[in-house]
């Protein structure tokens, strides 16, 4: 086949195998020119499609934005309690906090425990505390403090004279709670608010102004209103806390006055209310109808009534010990929490009264089945324990 041969074909639409391998010419009527359809658009039910599949992906993204703005309002509360909780232990200790344990004697002769317990609600009303025949005890001038400030009926103090406070008429496991002297080792008075504050609240949580122009720096916040003067940041004081004494698990069952080894609890508390009213009383108990597990780090109990207790909480166990006055207290972080409907015998039933139940996670609860109580204290935000040896220097000898 010639070469205009060839470039008729191709033109004319044939690709013809015979006619290129004979070489001869090509019947043009025997050749139809196939034209592919024009490409289709996209219709309005795909583009409807796409912009709700599109939609559904954007509102899950948006939703995960204050999601995270609560995880990170929850990390951040936990870490400045982590902080507190360790500027506690070594207030604790630099401060004696301790030295109850070996009373000193004041210009008279006379004995002056560290620690004073409260009697009435009077200013005056307050006694020393020995503790050599009870060690468990809840060190608390800031909830004594503020609830002899603010006054009855809400902040009555002689409801401070136990944790968890009571008014005496519900038998409950309690422990002492004490104050501090204001000048330690003499006969001075309790702790007023404002020394109470200064070493029992926090001050890292510091005030700063952020201006619009995210490019500047924050400065501190104007205390006084004034912009002309430089103002030293100032903390908002909403992380506080208080020290619980009991002796350690291996010497539960150790007479009191034999005892050495004891866990020093640090509870950290934010923006802490120690108010008692009825309506809801920042310090409640409630009876465990059962453990649903064996108590093993803690585990899943079930409460005797309805509680006010989300996931993250830290609630505390308490129970009788056979030796002597002392109970055990133990605190446990709330891993979930949910309600459901009991009988009188504690089983399900769908038209049964609604309790609460938790888990649990913290040391393994292993007291017996006798009666246990937990203690819900509203504010908790974390607790920081170190188990020390405490002999008669009652200065920190060994710690792990």
């Amino acid at each position: 086949m010639t070469k205009a041969a060839i470039i008729h074909a191709l033109t004319s639409g044939t690709t013809g195998a015979s006619s290129a391998r004979s070489g001869f010419g090509t019947d043009h009527s025997s050749f139809i020119i196939h034209h592919s359809s024009p490409r289709r658009g996209v219709t309005l039910m795909e583009v409807l499609i796409s912009t709700f599949v599109l939609a559904v992906g954007l509102l899950g993204l948006m939703a995960l934005i204050p999601a995270a703005q609560v995880t990170l309002l929850r990390t951040n509360k936990a870490d400045r309690g982590g902080a507190c909780g360790r500027v506690a232990q070594q207030e604790v200790k630099i401060r004696r906090m301790l030295e109850a344990f070996r009373p000193a004697l004041d210009d008279a002769g006379q004995i002056v425990p560290m620690w004073l317990l409260v009697e009435g609600n009077g200013p005056n009303d307050y006694m020393g505390f020995n503790p050599n025949d009870y060690r468990t005890i809840c060190i608390d001038p800031l909830g004594i403090a503020t609830a002899a400030q603010r006054g009855a009926p809400d902040y009555s103090v002689e409801y401070m004279q136990t944790f968890p406070a009571t008014d005496g008429t519900v038998n409950m496991i309690t422990m002492p709670r004490v104050t501090l002297r204001a000048a330690p080792m003499t006969g001075a008075g309790p702790m007023n608010l404002a020394l109470a504050e200064y070493v029992f609240r926090g001050r890292d949580d510091l005030q700063f102004a952020f201006p619009k122009d995210r490019t500047l720096r924050a400065e501190p916040a104007e205390l006084d209103g004034d912009p002309s003067t430089l103002d030293p940041p100032e903390a908002l004081g909403r992380y506080s806390w208080m020290v619980m004494l009991t002796p350690a698990a291996s010497e539960r069952f150790t007479p009191a006055a034999a005892r050495q080894l004891f866990t020093v609890s640090i509870v950290v508390f934010f923006n802490r209310d120690p108010s008692m009213a009825v309506e809801e009383p920042a310090e409640q108990v409630f009876l465990v109808n059962r453990f649903l597990g064996m108590g093993i780090g803690g585990g899943s109990v079930q409460l005797d009534d309805k509680a006010d207790v989300r996931e993250g909480q830290w609630i505390m166990l308490c129970a009788r010990e056979p030796v002597e006055l002392a109970g055990t207290f133990q605190w446990y972080r709330v891993v979930s929490a949910g309600d459901v409907t009991v009988d009188d015998n504690g089983d399900l039933d769908p038209d049964g009264d609604p309790v609460t139940t938790l888990t649990l996670a913290g040391p393994d609860w292993d007291v017996g089945p006798d009666p246990v109580q937990a203690v819900v204290v509203r504010g908790v935000i974390g607790v920081y324990t170190k188990t020390v040896e405490l002999n008669e220097n009652s200065v920190w000898t060994s710690g792990q």
